[in-house]
Formats: structure tokens, C-alpha cells, sequence
């Protein structure tokens, strides 16, 4: 028998014996109903995807290259073999672009379309702020010429190689057709300045094949487009380096211009990485969307002569001590290189060949008005810019503000004004017009009264 004070045998703890109880545990089971699972909130309720539906998640997702855009789809190259797909709303792709699609069975559909290396765009003619991408991931852009047919546009060259800059890529020059120029001048004097930049020039002709394995050389291994005028041969050039062969058509008669026969870019495989891209005809191409400054980066000749300029942000139009000006003054930069920088910064800064903007105090001015055919001067200020050596022949390369000075009349009985050149001291004279300052001229009129070359007292 025990004792009372004597402990009994050890009790193992039991947690839920001894825990205080809560009400929670005595209350009933629930309900059958109550059981049910709760319905997912609304973010779960959408279609599970499948694997791989996100770009990098579940299974791989294939890739393929943009060959053509049409409306609404586009010309996938995958496995080999070139398929349609629908492009999804809102997605602007451009040939060359590489795609991501959806993995599966059936229809492919494109995802995404992956970050680009170089892009070329080109503002919409009517619509200066908006722009379409013409090509994607190209390294090599050629742009082709002519010297006859259809006649060598230096201004069009310009801005091809504007663009190619621009989207980060790598600029060339075929001269084609050169079977048709002239034997004692095959290649125009003028094509040397862009040699001399380091821009890689070649003549060629896709009709006899002369000179196509020189550009087949420079095309190997490369993602290349080709661009230029309508009826330069970009097409015959693409068939003749071993592309696909696509309707041609001869120059207009009337004004020996090209037609539109490719309609869309096309990008096509030419060997082992190796590509070449076709693009249809451009007859303008605007840079209304680039500053000046990337204007001038485009000029690699004219940027040499810039270092010497007077001040740092010399934009080599107006500004006073400007070495690119002297440089084609003293003959050491081509003048029309000069040129056709001026009118695309001319362009950039909203000006047409129908007006330009007053050096002095910056209004628009057109150049005919007032009852004259061609108009040089500022009708508020009568301030001008020393451009032409003849009205209207822009040969001047000077720049420099033009002062009025004086007025006088010719032998035929027309008044006339008197300007004088800031930079170089060139005098020229501009027919007045009816809407000029009519105070202004009165004061350059009586300006001689002011100071006579004479002593009044001999009038008296």
C-alpha cells in the first residue's frame, strides 16, 4: 500500500491536456456547405497559361527572322522555310527583326518582337512626327546611285547616309550602271570626298556583272540593305549578287525617272550569314527630326575644319570667324559638300526652298513676294546673308550677314539695295520690294546728308 506523500508514476505531457481549452475547441464541426473551398479571386480566374506562354518560363520559345511586312501579317524565315503570321495589334516590326512565337501546335503567333541592334527609320512625308521603321538589325546599308539613269542626287545621298548614322549603322556606295556612263568618266569626281571619309565606294553594273563580285565581298558576312532612288537597279543588283529575281521596270520616258516596282522590303538569304534586304524607291527622305548637331556629325569632312572655329557651338551658317566657311573660301572642303549641309540644316530648322529665315532677326521671309521673282532680303529689317554670287544660284559658301547700306538706282530706273557683307566685304544689290520698310530705306536714303563727302557751306 502506498503512502500518500509518496508520488505516483510519472504522467506523460500531453499538450492538449494539459492547455487551457478554449471555447473554439468545444464549438460544433461546421457544416457540410461550409466546407467548400473559397473561389479564387479574380487574378485566378483567367485561363491558366501554358508553359512557356511568358517569355522566359516554362518551354522554349522558337525564334524566327521578319522577312517581309505586309498589312496586318508579316513573312517569317524559321527552320529554313518562310510562313505567314498575323502580327498582333500594336506591335510595329520591320524586316530584319528577329520574333519570338508562341511554342505549340498549331498557327504560329508572334510574341514579342526582341531588342534591336540598329534600327532605320524615316519620317512620314505627310506627317513629319510620326516615322516608319524601314529595317532592323542591319549592319551594312548601301546606298546605290547612278550617274545617268536616273541622274546622281548628292542632296538624297546625304540623307541616306544621315539615317544610316542615325540607327547605328555602318554606310556604303554602289555606283550602278555603269556600263551606261560615260567611258573617259565612269565614276563622278565627286563620289571621291566620300571615299575620303572612309565610306567604302564601288562601281558596278547588275546588267554585265562587272564589279558584283568586289560588292559580294563586301556584303559577306554581313545583314546589308540596300537603298537609293527609284530606278537606281537596287533590285536588278539583289538578283544579280544571288537573291530572289523580282519585276523590273525601264525609266520613264518623259523625265527619265524611276518606277515604283518593289512596293515592299524584302529580306532574303544569300549564304551562310549573309543577308541582303531590298527596299523600295525613295524620292525624298526628310531629317526634320534631327538636330543640327546631328546633321554636322554627319559631315566627318566638314567636322575636321569645325575644331577652328571661333566658338564651340558654331552652327558654320551665320556666326562670325567660322573656319568650315573659310575652309570652303580657301578651297580646302568641297563647296557642294558645304552645300548640301546648308540645306539640310536649312530643312532642320523648318525653312523651304520658297522662304528662309532672317539671319538677323529670325522671320521667315518668302522668296518671291512683294512683286518680286526672287527675294534675298528681309523686308522688316532689310538685313540679308551673303548665299548667292548671282540671285539664286547659292554659290556664294560665304554665309555671312549682309548690312544695307545705301540704296540707288539703276540704269533701267529701279530702285535697288545696297548690301555689304560682315564676313568677306562683298557688295551685292536686291531689287526693293513693295512690302519693304519704308522708313528704313527713307534713313539709308538720307544717309548721306548726314555726313557729305563735302562741306555744306558750298551749297549756300
Amino acid at each position: 500500500m502506498g503512502f500518500p506523500d509518496e508520488p505516483g508514476p510519472a504522467v506523460p505531457h500531453n499538450p492538449l491536456l494539459h492547455r487551457d481549452r478554449s471555447e473554439e475547441e468545444f464549438a460544433p464541426p461546421p457544416r457540410a456547405r461550409d466546407r467548400r473551398p473559397r473561389k479564387p479571386r479574380r487574378a485566378d480566374r483567367s485561363r491558366p497559361r501554358s508553359p512557356g506562354t511568358n517569355p522566359g518560363e516554362g518551354a522554349s520559345h522558337p525564334q524566327a527572322t521578319v522577312s517581309a511586312v505586309l498589312r496586318g501579317h508579316c513573312r517569317l524565315l524559321l527552320d529554313e522555310e518562310e510562313i505567314l503570321c498575323p502580327l498582333p495589334a500594336g506591335v510595329q516590326a520591320a524586316p530584319g527583326d528577329r520574333v519570338r512565337l508562341a511554342p505549340g501546335p498549331g498557327a504560329p503567333r508572334v510574341l514579342e518582337v526582341l531588342p534591336r541592334t540598329s534600327t532605320l527609320w524615316r519620317p512620314s512625308p505627310s506627317s513629319p512626327e510620326k516615322r516608319k521603321l524601314l529595317a532592323a538589325n542591319v549592319d551594312l546599308g548601301v546606298v546605290v546611285v547612278t550617274s545617268t539613269q536616273p541622274p546622281l542626287r548628292l542632296g538624297l545621298v546625304d540623307r541616306f547616309l544621315l539615317r544610316l548614322q542615325a540607327g547605328g549603322i555602318r554606310p556604303a556606295i554602289c555606283l550602278n550602271k555603269i556600263d551606261l556612263a560615260d567611258p573617259d568618266e565612269p565614276e563622278p569626281e565627286v563620289l571621291e570626298a566620300y571615299r575620303e571619309q572612309g565610306i567604302p565606294v564601288l562601281a558596278c553594273s547588275a546588267s554585265t556583272g562587272q564589279g558584283i563580285p568586289e560588292l559580294r565581298t563586301l556584303l559577306e558576312g554581313h545583314t546589308a540593305v540596300l537603298l537609293g532612288h527609284s530606278g537606281v537597279g537596287k533590285t536588278s543588283l539583289a538578283a544579280a549578287l544571288g537573291g530572289p529575281t523580282r519585276p523590273t521596270a525601264r525609266l520613264r520616258k518623259g523625265d527619265r525617272r524611276g518606277r515604283h516596282c518593289t512596293t515592299t522590303s524584302n529580306l532574303a538569304r544569300l549564304g551562310p550569314g549573309t543577308w541582303l534586304l531590298d527596299t523600295p524607291g525613295l524620292r525624298e527622305l526628310g531629317t526634320e527630326d534631327l538636330s543640327t548637331t546631328e546633321i554636322a556629325e554627319g559631315f566627318g569632312d566638314l567636322l575636321q575644319h569645325a575644331e577652328n572655329c571661333r566658338f564651340r557651338d558654331c552652327t558654320h551658317l551665320i556666326e562670325p570667324d567660322c573656319a568650315v566657311r573659310r575652309a570652303v573660301r580657301e578651297g580646302a572642303l568641297p563647296r557642294f559638300r558645304y552645300q548640301s549641309y546648308q540645306r539640310l540644316v536649312d530643312g532642320e530648322q523648318g525653312e523651304s526652298a520658297d522662304s528662309f529665315r532672317c539671319a538677323r532677326c529670325g522671320e521667315v521671309v518668302p522668296t518671291s513676294g512683294g512683286g518680286t521673282r526672287h527675294r534675298n532680303h528681309c523686308p522688316r529689317c532689310l538685313h540679308s546673308r551673303h548665299l548667292d554670287n548671282r540671285p539664286g544660284d547659292r554659290e556664294a559658301c560665304c554665309a555671312g550677314v549682309m548690312d544695307p547700306v545705301a540704296v540707288w538706282v539703276r540704269s533701267d530706273g529701279e530702285w535697288a539695295l545696297i548690301h555689304r557683307c560682315r564676313e568677306c566685304g562683298a557688295l551685292s544689290s536686291n531689287r526693293i520690294a513693295s512690302d519693304d520698310n519704308e522708313m528704313l530705306l527713307l534713313s539709308l536714303a538720307v544717309r548721306p546728308l548726314s555726313s557729305p563727302p563735302f562741306p555744306l557751306e558750298r551749297l549756300a
